[in-house]
């Protein structure tokens, strides 16, 4: 008999459990909103080990392998078998570049499995399913530790794990062993999805496809490949044509900062094509192989681009995704993205049950009328069904209305505005002020308008959250500039002694993303099965409006922490948006004055 692990329930945490193990045996998707701080983890898992005799197996599927090791750790507490899978590129013992792409890496392994020449995977007989269960249970939680005490003894950490997968009760994984089938297919050759119950932790990052399948070719990646196939296989000339005529196409096309449609049979005319080039991915991999004099390890950590060009041209044919195009300095790149949200959802409209949670979940009827769900059961939000976690007296929402995002209304003089009602912000908080803006654009434009005096971390394309959390430890008080749904304002958490840093959250307009040709893609493939006023609420109000929930997240971590939240711009006032956020606002604000006099009371009686 399953024990709760814990010696006591946090409020609303057996109800959960028994709502899971009563609705998802049925083959019932519950879903479940709760924030930070509630214990959703554990508590789902309770519910699943308590209906185990009649579930199929559990996949649990996290956004990022750091997220694992939490997973685990309640599935260890439980007393239940586990194994866990994530990017096998990053278990491998023999790969030591960067910059390696998964095709790449994928196809090289392949080669070496079906000729016997990797040693790690030849020794996985040399070992027992209890001996990798006995490494995993004595090492767990922490993930790097169970693979490093596999390859240490010689054999594939990744292919050993895998042998678990078909008498483990739960398997955690990555998001792509779900929801990408290639790579599904490939793990679980011998499970389909309606034998699996799947639980899909940040189940808000379904409002965006393209957080699934991002892929993207530059200019240069199509020259590396070009290259590789007049030097290895100088004989294949349709191919070089073929890319070649890639290239130029390319670099004909206007320059543009936004993401501009590209229909494909203009980017491909011929799509056997494509096939040509995955085989001369495979020939060039051979050759190289032979050429090695099978030196298993070099030919491991050789990048070839031609296996990346093959994969993402293979992509882009596939139905349900489009190309599209953008500049970059003077480069334009090739993206290829999903455009119909059930490309997505296919696992999840297959599997027997389920549960999908997060902090800030879209609004059930995303679910069903976007991703295509028709077995969606209960709707919980653990706050206004049991009671708050963190007391709601311990937040104050402002509202300011005098300033707004809109393209319409944006100028210098907007920009100042916002710099004004930011400066006040930072003045007046003590710790950390975290700023949410819908784009770079947006965000440069501000901070060109803001004192120099100020403490500023600013977000870059390639800004880590260890990068941030190291300088804002350096500077103490300061002003952290973010954009929407990027890396800071979905997983940013700064605390110090059981309390957060972070003690306001000014979101600088409404959060909608950039209307460019992939959104209104997007928008055309939602309108299939929905009206274009139910298309356009989808895109954009349910995504900037779970944007924003996630950003007033990154403050309140503890139960004790106090934060201030501002939303400026007045189309928080609609009521749509109103009812999306589901916050109390305490305070509509028109002017400066107000604003400042506001703060001033809040620093001494609130903060």
């Amino acid at each position: 008999m399953v024990k709760f692990p814990y010696k006591e329930f946090r409020i609303g945490q057996k109800e959960i459990a028994k709502v899971i193990e009563s609705e998802v045996p049925r083959g019932r998707l519950v879903l479940i909103q709760a924030p930070t701080g509630f214990g959703k983890t554990v508590a789902v898992l309770y519910g699943l080990c308590k209906a185990l005799g009649r579930l199929g197996r559990v996949i649990y599927v996290v956004r990022t392998r750091n997220e694992i090791s939490p997973v685990i750790k309640e599935l260890k507490n439980l007393k239940v078998d586990y194994t866990f899978l994530y990017s096998s590129k990053k278990m491998c013992p023999l790969v030591r570049v960067g910059g390696l792409s998964f095709e790449d890496f994928w196809l090289t392994c392949r080669l070496l499995r079906a000729r016997g020449l990797c040693r790690y995977f030849t020794r996985l007989s040399s070992i027992s399913k209890d001996y990798v269960r006995d490494v995993v249970r004595r090492h767990s939680p922490d993930y790097v530790v169970v693979v490093n005490a596999l390859a240490n003894v010689g054999v594939c950490p990744y292919f050993a794990l895998s042998t678990l997968v078909s008498e483990a009760d739960f398997i955690v994984a990555t998001y792509p062993y779900f929801f990408k089938e290639d790579i599904f297919m490939s793990a679980f050759s011998d499970i389909g999805y309606e034998e699996l119950t799947v639980v899909v932790d940040e189940a808000h990052t379904l409002i965006n496809p393209s957080s699934i399948y991002d892929e993207e070719l530059s200019l240069r990646n199509i020259h590396e490949a070009i290259n590789e196939v007049m030097e290895y296989i100088p004989h294949s000339k349709y191919v070089i044509d073929f890319l070649s005529n890639l290239i130029t196409k390319l670099i004909n096309m206007p320059k543009s900062k936004y993401l501009r449609h590209i229909p494909k049979d203009r980017l491909i005319e011929d799509p056997d094509m494509v096939d040509q080039v995955v085989d001369a991915a495979l020939e060039i991999k051979l050759r190289l192989l032979k050429g090695f004099n099978y030196n298993v390890s070099k030919l491991m950590n050789l990048r070839t681009r031609i296996t990346r060009v093959a994969s993402v041209l293979n992509l882009a044919l596939k139905e349900g995704f489009e190309v599209f195009y953008y500049s970059k300095g003077l480069e334009n790149r090739i993206k290829v993205l999903p455009i119909d949200f059930r490309v997505i959802s296919r696992g999840l409209r297959l599997v027997h049950g389920g549960v999908l949670l997060s902090g800030t979940l879209p609004p059930k009827d995303f679910f069903e009328k976007v991703l295509g769900l028709d077995n969606v059961g209960q709707y919980l939000d653990v706050e206004e069904s049991y009671g708050y976690v963190f007391p709601p007296e311990n937040k104050v929402t402002i509202v300011v209305t005098s300033v707004t995002s809109s393209y319409t209304r944006r100028s210098d003089l907007m920009y100042g505005k916002y710099a004004k009602y930011l400066e006040l912000t930072y003045r007046y908080v003590d710790k950390v002020t975290l700023a949410i803006y819908p784009s770079y654009d947006f965000m440069r434009n501000i901070i060109n308008h803001l004192p120099k005096d100020i403490n500023m971390v600013i977000e870059e394309e390639g800004t880590t959250l260890s990068e941030v959390i190291e300088e804002v430890m350096k500077k103490g008080k300061c002003l952290i500039n973010a954009v929407a749904s990027g890396k800071l304002s979905e997983g940013i958490e700064i605390t110090s002694k059981g309390s957060s840093l972070i003690e306001a959250v000014f979101i600088a307009g409404v959060p909608y993303p950039q209307p460019d040709d992939y959104v209104e893609e997007l928008m055309k493939g939602l309108r299939k099965y929905l009206t274009h006023e139910e298309s356009w609420d989808f895109v954009f109000n349910v995504t900037a409006s779970v944007r924003v929930k996630q950003a007033l997240g990154r403050a309140l971590r503890y139960p004790t922490d106090r934060a201030i939240y501002v939303l400026a711009d007045n189309r928080f006032m609609m009521p749509r948006m109103r009812q999306l956020l589901k916050l109390k606002y305490n305070k509509v604000i028109r002017d400066i004055g107000t604003y400042e006099e506001t703060l001033r009371i809040l620093k001494k009686f609130f903060l």
